[in-house]
């Protein structure tokens, strides 16, 4: 059984959920968007509880058939886990159209790590999926204004630190520095609502049309 850190089962035993969703649903030929995250992939309201929407499923919608949107998101993911348990998210196999939503870092920041250190995480992982051929769309973190275990900690100023690496660093990118509360679950707003992760979706359809005009410009 996959341990965390702290010597805990890990996410519930999901090992063989995951391995199930990266590999067998990698075997088609139809190119697939990844997308890796935390509780705003995987789709939670304020309640905690899992919604019937998210943003990898208004994205598949968005995109048709031409892809195959595959949801990693996972409860309270951290970076450092993607590392740790890189076997379960790399995929064995992939296209060459393969993209890489990642989402990632809101957890590490929670948890009191320096931006630096949790960017060097989202780098890490980021380049195992490049050494795959697999583009990525870097996703900047949201703000937690909901949050009242936040007030004091530093939280949004490292946010904005590591936000910073991640546009400087990446190409393609969905920029979510300055989201709307509209977006918000009201709730807590701290997770979205349906209209927040359908907005998600339609900024990254637009980052992956615009991956497919830069891929038919190197074909000419």
């Amino acid at each position: 059984m996959l341990r965390d850190n702290s010597g805990q089962p890990y996410w519930d035993k999901q090992e063989e959920e995951l391995i199930k969703i990266v590999n067998e649903k990698a075997n088609n030929e139809i190119p697939k968007i990844y997308c890796f995250g935390d509780c705003c992939t995987l789709g939670i309201d304020h309640q905690g509880k899992t919604t019937s929407y998210n943003y990898p499923l208004f994205l598949q919608e968005e995109l048709k058939e031409k892809y195959q949107v595959i949801n990693l998101g996972r409860k309270k993911l951290r970076m450092e886990s993607l590392l740790n348990f890189r076997n379960l998210f790399i995929p064995k196999s992939n296209s060459n159209k393969d993209i890489a939503c990642v989402w990632c870092g809101t957890n590490d920041l929670y948890a009191g790590l320096q931006p630096e250190v949790v960017f060097d995480f989202f780098k890490g992982f980021c380049d195992l999926l490049i050494e795959k051929n697999i583009k990525i769309i870097a996703i900047t973190v949201i703000p937690r204004d909901g949050d009242i275990h936040l007030i004091g900690t530093g939280f949004e100023e490292k946010r904005l630190i590591f936000n910073d690496l991640i546009i400087k660093n990446y190409k393609n990118i969905v920029d979510l520095t300055m989201l709307e509360k509209e977006y918000y679950d009201d709730g807590d707003f701290v997770h979205l609502n349906e209209c927040g992760y359908k907005f998600v979706a339609e900024k990254i359809a637009k980052v992956i049309k615009e991956i497919e005009i830069q891929n038919e410009i190197k074909k000419q």
